[in-house]
């Protein structure tokens, strides 16, 4: 723990030793995101800390926001939140929870490159355990974070927080500074640093007045403006003030630090009290609360108060009248009002101050590029705050994985701007993000990347190198030996083709397969997912001059390019696979992401027929590898002679809801309804029906456009090389299997038959010429003598007693069934009669 000794941000990570973070909040003056995102964000999230927050002044929320086109990891990796003050946010602290701790650090530099590694600052760092404080900080950051609109709840009245035995947090949230603190009896001299001091010198009037015999040192670095004349004269027997000395160009002693840190030492006779920190010597920061401060006061002892006032690299003299400067804030940059802006799946929400006009137009900016544009309409005014919700275009949505801010432009001029928070990415988590890092490389700019980024990626797909939170070490091998081996038998299991993190909703899963099935189309497409062993064809002229061989040849098969040798494992895996994991599939959450991984395997169907399979192979491909997935998926239900729930009715049965993702999951719906319309129109009428009842599970999911549609119909087509053939019409298809009744509906009209008909009997008819048109209903299609004979044999009591699928014995009289009637009753227009009576059916309602 570095205490009041100063730290670095690789203190405040070194302290976290193996603790995973829970939330981490940063507060600042002015900001620099790049140092930042390099200091503080990259190592937290490489530590697992998946909500980063910066609660900045309005002056470095302007910094970020024209420092725009450069600016990574804002919206996305964490958020920046301006906080408004009637003085300035001035506030310089670390709050890192953990599960059983809170580190706390409390200093004078700023988020900013200076701040972080340039200038003199002052600092403590601790680490708090004791339950009782931990609370304490846990609502002095409920507080912050209510001021930035992070939480709803406003927390309780913050009062000082001991850190350890003799020091305490002090914030100006509730009370001026100068009212909390705890100074010593009899002070006798007191010693300033600070590189602000009002120009009224009402601090130095209080403290002069509070301590007439006292002697007073002030230290300040004039190259930040503020040693005017009005402190010059201030000086006299009891107050000295002291400037640093300037190094000589022809001296060894190079460049001084600027003295940026503010430390007030109250020393006594034996004791002292240093508060540290962020307050300057001046009225908002010390006397009131106009501004928010943060300082550390602690308790020591009057001889090492010295060691404190040693700034490495800086030597002190008494100031002289030719050191005076002035300065002033200039908020030429200020002039933009703050905007709080949401992105949640294609849900955009924007919210600003309600005193102002709601007509205007809104925007979305991405490295200096306007990626949006729409007219606000329906702003609703709540809570004192203009709202306006807007879905945005799936195009956009998918743009939108780097920082980028939104505006407000009222056709009064006045201009509103934030940074969005996509909110899918921010609750990625942190160990899916750095290997989005890597896929986001390749998919960017995928002809031009390195082959060894490329080999790393699939081996990162194949290996599983991701497991129980850390990564395994591995190494990359030469191209040259690669060249000369096969691919690799080791199946890709797609449950572990990324850590997606578990505690997310359906957007961030959204979001993250949109990214993975981008990168590995990326492979699949460009980067010889399938024929690693052939390093000839890496350029994309060697595959143009194939691709036309291979069209030129008709798909003989004599010039086509060879078949790699695991290509038909490697389909086999990527479909089988799939449609395991939608046999597994348990939740809604599970099965929209499968649904949202369907494009990436027909896509790398179609490279493989495109690239390696004849024409006279290419089309059975898309039936002897989709059609599993797709009854996996869609399965009307065990009473049909697919004897199986698909994922989609199962899922949707138990959670009572409908399926959502991105673009990705809308492909997948739509290539999942084109090979239902494709297989329809080939089909016989009792394939139809079946076909039919899949189409209906469609229902569940969101409906396909026809332009979709067609696109989707395009891709499916592509594989069976049917380019030359005329398109099917899949709107006309689609109406086609509306008029269908499907097998769930004639099975229900048989079993409506099926209790006519006992009802009859029961009656007392016994005319088989009365009886038969009823079993025949009934039997639904073959001779109708065997349910005749059972329900006669059945007497005038007869009952039918439906079971379900898992039962093995009468549920009368517990008669187990053999293995015959088992078979027998998986129709459910058949009928068995069992030894004591009844007459037994496989139940439809399952």
């Amino acid at each position: 723990m570095a205490d009041f000794m100063g730290y670095q941000p690789g203190d405040v990570i070194a302290e976290l030793d193996s603790d995973l973070p829970r939330r981490a909040l940063f507060t600042t003056f002015t900001f620099s995101p790049g140092a930042f995102q390099q200091q503080y964000v990259h190592p937290l999230v490489q530590h697992g800390c998946g909500d980063i927050a910066v609660l900045a002044d309005r002056r470095g929320y302007a910094q970020s926001l024209f420092a725009a086109a450069a600016v990574q990891g804002i919206g996305t990796d964490y958020r920046l939140r301006q906080v408004s003050a009637p003085g300035a946010f001035h506030g310089k602290l670390v709050l890192i929870r953990t599960g059983g701790s809170m580190i706390v650090g409390v200093g004078s530099g700023n988020l900013t490159a200076s701040g972080l590694q340039t200038n003199s600052e002052v600092g403590a760092l601790y680490s708090v355990k004791a339950r009782e404080q931990l609370g304490q900080l846990d609502n002095l950051a409920m507080r912050l974070r209510h001021l930035a609109g992070l939480d709803e709840f406003a927390g309780e009245k913050v009062d000082p927080i001991s850190l350890s035995d003799n020091s305490r947090l002090l914030t100006s949230l509730d009370n001026a500074l100068i009212d909390q603190m705890n100074l010593p009896d009899g002070v006798r001299r007191i010693e300033v640093v600070s590189p602000f001091v009002d120009g009224q010198l009402e601090v130095l009037r209080t403290i002069r007045d509070l301590w007439p015999e006292a002697t007073i040192q002030f230290r300040l670095d004039p190259g930040f403006g503020a040693l005017g004349e009005s402190l010059l004269e201030f000086a006299d027997d009891h107050v000295e003030v002291l400037v640093p000395v300037e190094p000589k160009e022809n001296k060894e002693e190079g460049r001084r630090p600027p003295v940026h840190g503010k430390l007030i030492c109250f020393i006594g006779d034996d004791n002292a009290t240093a508060i540290l920190g962020s307050a300057n010597l001046s009225r908002p920061a010390l006397l009131t609360q106009e501004n928010f401060e943060a300082v550390v006061e602690r308790r020591m002892s009057a001889k090492t108060v010295n060691r404190l006032l040693s700034v490495p690299g800086v030597r002190w003299r008494k100031a002289v009248d030719s050191d005076r400067r002035s300065f002033s804030f200039a908020d030429s940059q200020l002039s933009i009002s703050p905007l709080v802006a949401t992105l949640t799946l294609r849900q955009l929400q924007l919210k600003w101050d309600s005193q102002t006009s709601s007509t205007g137009v809104a925007k979305i900016w991405c490295r200096g590029r306007c990626v949006f544009e729409q007219q606000l309409a329906n702003v609703n005014k709540i809570d004192g705050h203009n709202l306006w919700n807007h879905e945005i275009g799936s195009d956009v949505k998918d743009s939108l994985v780097a920082s980028c801010f939104a505006e407000v432009e009222l056709d009064n001029g006045k201009r509103f701007r934030g940074w969005v928070d996509v909110t899918d990415l921010l609750m990625v988590a942190p160990e899916a993000k750095c290997q989005l890092a890597l896929l986001d490389t390749i998919a960017t700019d995928p002809l031009e990347c390195k082959e060894k980024d490329v080999v790393k990626f699939i081996e990162l797909l194949q290996r599983n190198l991701k497991s129980s939170g850390q990564m395994h070490t591995f190494s990359v091998r030469s191209a040259e030996k690669k060249s000369n081996e096969e691919y690799e038998d080791t199946p890709i299991q797609r449950s572990l083709l990324m850590e997606s993190g578990s505690a997310g909703g359906i957007g961030q899963s959204a979001l993250l397969n949109q990214l993975i099935n981008r990168s590995l189309d990326t492979a699949l497409r460009d980067l010889r997912f399938f024929g690693r062993d052939n390093s000839g064809r890496g350029s994309g002229t060697n595959r143009m001059k194939e691709r036309a061989g291979a069209e030129g040849s008709s798909r003989s098969g004599q010039d086509a390019p060879p078949l790699p040798s695991k290509i038909g494992a490697v389909l086999n895996q990527l479909f089988c696979q799939l449609a395991d994991a939608f046999n597994n599939a348990n939740t809604v959450r599970e099965t929209s992401e499968l649904i949202g991984q369907i494009p990436t395997c027909l896509k790398a169907l179609s490279y493989a027929v495109e690239r390696w399979i004849p024409r006279s192979q290419s089309s059975r491909m898309l039936n002897h590898h989709f059609h599993k997935v797709a009854i996996a998926c869609l399965a009307p239900g065990i009473s049909s002679t697919l004897h199986k729930t698909g994922a989609v009715r199962r899922v949707v049965a138990k959670e009572q809801g409908k399926l959502l993702g991105g673009s990705d999951f809308a492909l997948g719906v739509a290539m999942l309804e084109t090979y239902l319309l494709l297989l329809f129109s080939t089909s016989n009428d009792e394939i139809r029906q079946v076909l039919k009842d899949m189409h209906d599970v469609l229902d569940s999911l969101p409906l396909t456009q026809l332009d979709e549609l067609n696109a989707a119909g395009a891709e499916l087509v592509e594989i069976e090389h049917s380019e030359d053939q005329m398109r099917p019409d899949f709107g006309q298809l689609r109406q086609q299997v509306g008029e269908t009744i499907g097998e769930l509906a004639g099975l229900r009209c048989c079993r409506e038959a099926l209790h006519q008909l006992i009802a009859m009997v029961g009656c007392g008819v016994r005319s088989k010429t009365e009886l038969r048109p009823l079993a025949e209903r009934a039997i639904g299609a073959g001779e109708p003598h065997e349910i005749l004979n059972a329900v006669e044999s059945a007497g005038s009591r007869v009952q039918l007693v439906e079971i379900e699928s898992t039962d093995m014995a009468c549920p009368e009289c517990c008669t187990t069934f053999p293995v015959s009637v088992c078979s027998l009753l998986s129709n459910t227009t058949r009928v068995w009669r069992c030894s004591c009576g009844v007459l037994l059916a496989r139940s439809l309602e399952q």
